[in-house]
């Protein structure tokens, strides 16, 4: 992918949740992230808070909730979890 948007960072957990994943479902996943370094706009299903307050994007991927946080100042996609959506 030439040039994206933004520099996509990824939580080691997430890392070795994605390994743990069959490849179809991880490479949904993969193709998702793919979408978040080109743009971030308009790709989350829902706003939730963490701990601190700070809101945090959350869009489903097939059977599972990615959570992550955009830095638009620094231009980076934080992925900070993936996790089953309970579908």
């Amino acid at each position: 992918m030439p040039n994206p948007e933004y520099t996509l960072l990824v939580a080691l957990s997430v890392y070795r949740n994605l390994s743990k994943l069959g490849r179809p479902k991880r490479d949904r996943i993969l193709a998702f992230f793919d979408q978040l370094e080109e743009s971030p706009y308009g790709l989350s299903h829902y706003r939730e808070n963490d701990s601190a307050g700070s809101p945090r994007e959350v869009t489903i991927v097939g059977d599972h909730a990615v959570t992550y946080w955009v830095d638009y100042t620094d231009k980076h996609v934080k992925v900070l979890r993936i996790e089953s959506a309970g579908t």
